[in-house]
């Protein structure tokens, strides 16, 4: 992930993707500009141990805020997270309860739980975020905004991003393992 910001700041890249909006406003700061058009909507799941389950509600009371171990991916969500470096370790290690939650998109995730069989590991969901391209916060990143963000809305309105994106992102699933 490192990487894929340095590329988009150091403008060695037009556009990269995927990451998610978490709110309006978020890319204020940022050295990258989010496309005016979404792909579609992620489903993130609060990944918890079962012996010790989360969930939204519980993760964002502040009485209970700091003293969480979670990891995430490395983007602002209003609490402290440790960046997942690799996500196959960070659900093993909250599978032996030595962190308390990971944050992630359910389908890797999940993919990953399954394969290695995780079977302490408790399924919440968190929230929908907004499926976006982000792009250099320049004239050339203007310019492939306009570009992509036409491209998208004529996808969307033929229904080829639809089909397209449902074969990568589903709604969320209740299940648990």
């Amino acid at each position: 992930m490192r990487r894929v910001y340095l590329d988009i700041n150091d403008q060695n890249a037009d556009f990269r993707f995927p990451i998610m909006k978490i709110r309006d406003g978020a890319d204020n700061q940022t050295p990258y500009q989010f496309a005016h058009e979404m792909l579609g909507k992620v489903s993130f799941v609060l990944y918890s141990n079962k012996a010790r389950p989360l969930d939204k509600a519980a993760l964002l009371d502040m009485a209970n805020l700091n003293k969480y171990r979670l990891a995430a991916p490395p983007t602002n969500w209003g609490f402290h997270t440790d960046s997942v470096v690799d996500l196959e370790r960070s659900l093993k290690m909250l599978n032996q309860g030595r962190i308390d939650g990971v944050i992630w998109a359910q389908e890797e995730a999940d993919f990953l739980i399954r394969k290695f069989r995780l079977d302490h590991v408790h399924r919440a969901h968190f929230d929908d975020y907004p499926d976006v391209i982000f792009l250099s916060c320049n004239q050339r990143g203007n310019y492939v905004n306009q570009v992509l963000s036409k491209a998208i809305a004529a996808a969307r309105a033929s229904g080829e991003l639809a089909r397209a994106y449902a074969a990568v992102h589903q709604p969320y699933h209740d299940w648990q393992p």
